[in-house]
C-alpha cells in the first residue's frame, strides 16, 4: 500500500494511539495542540482515515505502528 508517514507524523500517531489528546502530545513532544492537528489531518489524508481511531487502525494493519506487547498473553 506504499503509505509514507514522516517521522513527527509516525511520532504523533503512536501518541494518539496510547489515547493521548492534541494537549498532551503537544506537551509531549514539545510542540503546539494545533501543530499536533496539523500532523494528524496530514495522516488522516495519507491514510484516507475519517478518525483517530480508524487511522491508528490502519497504520497497524499495514505496519506503520505496531501492537505494544502484552505480558498477559505471551510468556
Amino acid at each position: 500500500m506504499g503509505i509514507s508517514l514522516s517521522e513527527r507524523e509516525i511520532e504523533v500517531l503512536q501518541h494518539v494511539a496510547r489515547g493521548e489528546t492534541s494537549k498532551e502530545v503537544g506537551r509531549a513532544l514539545g510542540i503546539s495542540e494545533r501543530t499536533v492537528n496539523w500532523h494528524m489531518e496530514r495522516v488522516f489524508v495519507k491514510l484516507h482515515a475519517d478518525s483517530r481511531a480508524e487511522a491508528v487502525a490502519i497504520a497497524l494493519e499495514v505496519g506503520i505502528l505496531r501492537r505494544p506487547h502484552d505480558s498477559r498473553t505471551s510468556p
